[in-house]
């Protein structure tokens, strides 16, 4: 006799679902191989993207051309705004007691 007498292994299309049986995996492990897995693949795809940010970045500065870029001689003009600080006020709704002004020069 080759076959196990029937109903001696509970099984659906020729896969084990009875505890003891030598090929049954249990739900978890399948879950927790399956999140293994996707996780070292999510981790590869960092990786991956974390190499080539590097070099996209350099081809992108590569291509500017630098003889159209605008030069900024002095961030902070200070030649051509004026800044003052008024206060103190009474306190407003939001308790704020100071003001900030900030006024653009004529240069004629």
């Amino acid at each position: 006799m080759t076959h196990a007498a029937l109903r001696s292994l509970k099984s659906i299309s020729g896969i084990t679902t009875e505890i003891n049986a030598v090929n049954y995996v249990p739900p978890r492990s399948w879950l927790a191989t399956s999140h293994l897995v996707l996780g070292f693949f999510l981790f590869q795809n960092n990786l991956w993207h974390a190499g080539r940010a590097p070099v996209a970045a350099w081809e992108f500065e590569k291509r500017i051309d630098c003889d159209f870029e605008p030069f900024i001689s002095n961030l902070w003009p200070f030649t051509i705004l004026g800044l003052d600080i008024v206060g103190p006020f009474p306190p407003a709704v939001v308790q704020e007691k100071y003001i900030v002004v900030v006024m653009e020069k004529n240069l004629i």
